[in-house]
């Protein structure tokens, strides 16, 4: 295995060496000022471009990550910028740029995690041709589970414990993650598929009223230390549901 790490490394080494060697002999014959006219230059100032967003991107990433560790272990004020650098390698100065402050890095991390962890789970457009009942089953296991599991959850108890009176985190994390990602549940209810089997009216409000019939009690016991349900349980609860949630989609 260190076998295979250290050619890959080798591999990479070589092959930024032979990148940077190639753009600079490229450099050497462009006049200052001017922009590259050669399809050769302009091809490589294209990859030079798309080198530097996604190697800015990772680094990006990286960072999001280890600061969703840190924040979840030890807490928010409890997390220094300092500890991140120290993992993640670079200096503070690229920290600040890339998020402006600590603040700012942890309204990404909400954005980043409500993407990775929920967003899926919204995308409900091609689940069309599937059984509605049983797409709507599945989106309510995959949400609870999704709300009253880490990494969200701690992150739901750091937003209330840490922001509860400064309303510029909770408003750019509700922006920037529930109420974008609720968008797709609401498309998917205006959708023909549903409106040809459920009478749903106000699509807004019912998605509203949706979520909250699937968290109930759920999550207020997830925030405070309940076990979060087993698959049984959750079946369960699923099933004893339906027939509120059919209740529900008439009113609408």
């Amino acid at each position: 295995m260190k076998h295979l790490v250290h050619e890959k490394s080798c591999l990479l080494t070589s092959i930024v060496v032979l990148y940077w060697t190639v753009l600079l002999s490229s450099l050497n014959h462009l006049e200052l000022g001017k922009k590259p006219h050669q399809p050769q230059q302009r091809w490589i100032f294209a990859w030079v471009d798309l080198f530097m967003r996604i190697s800015t991107e990772k680094k990006r990433t990286r960072i999001i990550k280890v600061a969703t560790d840190l924040f979840i272990k030890q807490g928010y004020k409890d997390t220094s910028l300092d500890q991140i650098v120290a993992i993640c390698g670079g200096s503070k100065q690229t920290l600040y740029r890339y998020f402006s402050n600590k603040e700012g890095l942890f309204v990404e991390v909400l954005a980043y995690n409500t993407k990775t962890s929920l967003e899926s789970v919204f995308q409900l457009a091609d689940k069309q041709s599937e059984p509605l009942q049983e797409t709507l089953n599945d989106f309510a296991k995959k949400y609870l589970k999704g709300v009253c599991s880490n990494p969200m959850l701690s992150l739901y108890r750091i937003v209330s414990a840490d922001f509860n009176k400064h309303d510029s985190v909770p408003n750019q994390f509700w922006q920037t993650g529930p109420h974008r990602i609720h968008q797709y549940l609401i498309d998917f209810l205006k959708s023909e598929t549903v409106s040809s089997q459920l009478d749903v009216e106000n699509a807004d409000l019912a998605c509203e009223q949706l979520l909250a019939l699937i968290k109930l009690d759920y999550q207020n016991m997830a925030l405070i230390g309940f076990d979060f349900p087993t698959d049984e349980e959750l079946d369960a609860h699923t099933l004893v549901n339906l027939s509120l949630r059919r209740q529900f989609f008439t009113d609408y």
